[in-house]
């Protein structure tokens, strides 16, 4: 008896489960049904695995995998061996997802860029390097891994990191692309891989002229963006979720209403729009293409308001403002919350091309460690990430008097550094312009909509 391929099991001390490796899945198991399951790798029959138990288990037992059964978890081989996994359990918080950035190398060269020029291509890791993480993640009980760069198509590597996250019983959750490389042999290899995984794509404008935000002059930019349609099309076209990124900036900010059209007609999973950070090349350039942030909350709400009027045709994200899986229930989080416990992020962490591991992406100025030196491991449990991923609302001692910190969560603790105070006590300026936003006209509207309680 054995797992099946698409199925493994990941655990702590603390919390086991069974992950589907296809979908992304997760069923909660007790002990007993994780060591149960362990035994479910090749090395006994049904009936070995029944002898190990007293009958009133072994009833508990046929139920629990009747149930497996329908979910195609469970099946037989008449060859006996065992299937590679790694079952044994880990501390907690156990690290689940991991963002690593595969390459610096890029063919573009964004305005708002965090990465900017801090690694140059001659210190990028190489395939041996991820090799070796790789391994390390599975022994750690990783769930997933996004691939992300500079421009990860460019890398030869990118390819041969997928089939060994996927051979090593972990998902490729996600790949970021600006979009210019998608072909139809790209498109093809992605929707080969077990994890279907979600592509996300960098797209801020539909018109060549604003292109240069991304760096690409007009006479280049109508074949660029081509491309990018093309991309979308064919990666569309094989059933795989996308995610449409867009850094909202002066030059696209009068056209999100077309590029609404153009999403909606496409049938794209998600939409997501963010605000770029003063970090890396929007640092210096910021002045020209940040919009002032009155103009930016109320054009983002014209939007909202015009995506839930069309009967909200596909997922939207906006910064700070509107994420639908929060409004079930709005009670304001408890000053014990922790600041980075949304989208998975307290259980999570980044590694940069030249190896160094940041808590999150835009943290690059702040390495907890580099695997060309360290066994990931160690740097995951050590004290300064888990300050981190332990920081709590009340920690955030300048908002500390704010009565609204229990929707913001005390902001994002990068943009809190970036603005000019400290990763750990000060305010996000920009949160906090946006929750008093947020309170005053998003909110009530969403509740007159029925969406938020």
């Amino acid at each position: 008896m054995i797992l099946s391929t698409d199925f493994t099991l990941k655990g702590s001390h603390e919390e086991q489960v069974l992950l589907h490796l296809a979908g992304g899945e997760k069923y909660e198991l007790t002990r007993d049904q994780y060591d149960l399951l362990c035994l479910f790798d090749g090395s006994f029959t049904l009936s070995q695995i029944h002898s190990q138990y007293d009958r009133a288990s072994q009833i508990v037992i046929e139920k629990f995998l009747a149930r497996l059964n329908k979910l195609g978890a469970i099946t037989s081989s008449s060859k006996r061996g065992q299937r590679k996994a790694q079952r044994k359990l880990v501390s907690s918080p156990r690290l689940k997802n991991v963002q690593l950035e595969a390459t610096s190398v890029c063919n573009l060269s964004c305005a708002h860029c965090y990465q900017a020029s801090m690694y140059p291509v001659y210190k990028n890791i190489t395939r041996a390097d991820c090799d070796e993480l790789i391994a390390q993640l599975s022994t750690m009980q990783v769930e997933g891994v996004s691939i992300s760069g500079g421009e990860p198509l460019l890398d030869s590597k990118t390819i041969h990191l997928a089939h060994e996250v996927e051979r090593n019983d972990m998902r490729v959750t996600s790949l970021f692309t600006n979009g210019l490389l998608l072909d139809k042999d790209i498109a093809a290899e992605i929707s080969s891989w077990r994890s279907q995984p979600t592509i996300f794509i960098s797209l801020d404008t539909l018109v060549p002229e604003n292109f240069r935000f991304r760096s690409i002059q007009r006479k280049a930019a109508k074949i660029a963006l081509g491309r990018v349609f093309d991309g979308i099309t064919m990666i569309t076209s094989k059933g795989l979720p996308i995610v449409i990124n867009t850094a909202v900036n002066q030059c696209n900010l009068s056209k999100l209403f077309d590029m609404h059209e153009y999403i909606k007609n496409l049938g794209i999973a998600s939409w997501r729009l963010g605000f770029p950070k003063r970090t890396g090349n929007f640092r210096d350039s910021y002045h020209d293409l940040e919009v002032p942030w009155d103009n930016l909350l109320s054009a983002s709400f014209a939007l909202l308001r015009h995506h839930l009027e069309c009967g909200n045709p596909f997922h939207i994200q906006i910064e700070y403002l509107y994420r639908d899986e929060l409004f079930a229930d709005m009670a304001m989080l408890p000053d014990s919350s922790y600041v980075c416990d949304y989208e998975g992020r307290r259980n999570s962490c980044c590694i940069k091309p030249n190896g160094d591991v940041v808590s999150c992406a835009y943290c690059s100025k702040m390495p907890l460690g580099n695997i060309l030196i360290q066994r990931m491991e160690s740097i995951w449990y050590s004290g300064s990430m888990q300050s981190i991923k332990n920081m709590r609302i009340c920690d955030v001692t300048e908002c500390c008097d704010c009565t609204l910190r229990g929707y913001c969560a005390a902001g994002c603790r990068a943009n809190a550094s970036f603005l000019g105070g400290d990763f750990k006590t000060s305010k996000d300026p920009y949160a906090c312009q946006a929750v008093r936003y947020f309170v005053d006209q998003v909110l009530p509207y969403l509740r007159q909509q029925g969406i938020a309680k």
